[in-house]
């Protein structure tokens, strides 16, 4: 599991009189990106003319603002699905620091993983509860209960995305969780797990993979 792609560390710059060079820069974790800050406003969104545009559906179109205010940046969130600080849920107005870590949103990313099944066919399920044979497959056992959630993983592609498909070259793919405002996954440890397809295999199911235990921050 990897964490969310929407996650930013955050360097204040305190500016000096004479020093107009010094700024504060965001640097995304998935790939080292950065964002130039400067000494005005960084807008953040799902809209195409924010600065910093963040595909997301749990994204508002104007999510976020990053001011720079009496010699330090804050964050102003405007958003519906919510903001992170270091874990902790922006109220309006965050003071950011020097290696803060900000959440835009609530999407919980997936790599799914099966390097001996390049090609092939996956589904991907969500459960509550794990079960040691939950759901048996002659001798093999998928390791989830079939509760409210799993069904629900099954049926809400807008909500779990990338849940189904055709693994890479390299026999990834990538999967994720969009919870909407006021989650009810949000704190609550929930399992996943995926099946593989061959339709020469038993069931049709060649490998079966998990069940890893998740947790989306409040």
């Amino acid at each position: 599991m990897s964490e969310p792609e929407k996650k930013r560390s955050a360097s204040g710059a305190s500016r000096s009189p004479g020093d107009f060079e010094q700024v504060g820069v965001l640097t995304r974790i998935s790939d080292g990106k950065t964002f130039t800050l400067g000494f005005g406003s960084l807008r953040v969104g799902r809209q195409r003319r924010a600065d910093l545009v963040i595909t997301d559906k749990t994204v508002s179109r104007h999510h976020a603002d990053v001011i720079y205010e009496s010699g330090r940046y804050v964050l102003y969130d405007h958003s519906t699905n919510g903001t992170w600080v270091n874990g902790n849920l922006v109220a309006v107005a965050q003071p950011l620091r020097d290696r803060d870590t900000v959440k835009f949103g609530t999407t919980l990313k997936i790599d799914w993983i099966a390097a001996n099944s390049p090609g092939k066919f996956y589904k991907g399920a969500a459960a509550l509860t794990e079960r040691v044979a939950g759901i048996t497959f002659l001798n093999r056992h998928y390791p989830l209960a079939a509760d409210t959630l799993f069904f629900l993983s099954l049926a809400a592609p807008s909500v779990f995305s990338g849940f189904e498909g055709t693994l890479d070259a390299s026999g990834t793919a990538i999967g994720a969780v969009h919870v909407p405002n006021v989650p009810p996954l949000a704190g609550i440890p929930f399992s996943l797990a995926f099946v593989t397809v061959d339709a020469s295999a038993p069931f049709g199911i060649e490998a079966i993979s998990g069940a890893w235990q998740v947790m989306i921050a409040k």
